[in-house]
């Protein structure tokens, strides 16, 4: 057999086990709760109150202006940034991600009981769990209504933007968190950043947020004033 033959033979079999990662990643995962649109996938035992969790988080992604009733999510909860950059590599260091490819949302590190999304490169670092599942959710839900290719041409200001209005991590943070200095402190900072612009595009231009997501709008004026009102 020629080098180049091995060669291929090696790259397809990487790419076939890759594939499958990405269509079965429940494969890793011995626990499962399906509950409230949500299908949970986690290493360790899932409490039925957790239920309570994910009842919270479909109240805010299914009052979203892109969801759809029958959409139904995927979410695995993992122990660390291995499995992480395994299953979404795509994703890198981050708390969460959605796969984009298979819309499957991914946490790197999770205490369920606690409520608790943890930072898999400094666990001192927390985010609330139920914000940060329903963020991810609705990248699912804008993935799902407008297509993958579209989806794919948002910027994040829009998607990650959009996401925070939704899910409202930020609801009472102070808005000068996204200034310097602040926002090296707080893993919430540019999420912030991004829905104060996309809010503030919304009323200046008197948009609908999928007109949005639709057009080629640029941020350039919301990020100076939102720059100029909070960072002053």
């Amino acid at each position: 057999m020629t080098t180049g033959r091995m060669v291929l033979i090696g790259f397809l079999l990487i790419a076939g086990v890759f594939a499958g990662l990405t269509v079965y990643p429940s494969v890793f995962f011995a626990n499962t709760l399906n509950a409230r649109n949500m299908v949970v996938y986690s290493r360790e035992p899932i409490d039925m109150s957790s239920a309570d969790l994910l009842g919270r988080v479909r109240d805010k992604v299914f009052a979203d202006e892109f969801a759809d009733a029958g959409q139904t999510f995927e979410v695995y909860l993992g122990s660390g940034y291995g499995k992480y950059a395994l299953l979404a590599p795509f994703c890198g260091k981050t708390f969460a991600c959605m796969h984009p490819l298979s819309g499957k949302i991914f946490v790197a590190l999770a205490d369920m009981q606690k409520n608790q999304a943890l930072d898999p490169a400094d666990p001192s670092r927390t985010r609330v769990l139920e914000h940060v599942i329903a963020h991810e959710a609705v990248k699912a839900q804008l993935r799902n209504k407008l297509g993958p290719l579209k989806y794919f041409t948002l910027k994040e200001w829009q998607t990650d933007g959009y996401a925070e209005h939704v899910a409202m991590e930020t609801a009472d943070a102070d808005p000068a968190l996204i200034c310097q200095g602040a926002a090296a402190r707080d893993p919430r900072a540019l999420f912030f950043k991004h829905r104060l612009v996309i809010e503030d595009l919304k009323m200046m231009e008197d948009l609908t947020y999928p007109a949005i997501m639709e057009g080629n709008r640029t941020p350039d004026k919301s990020i100076k004033n939102v720059t100029q009102k909070y960072c002053r």
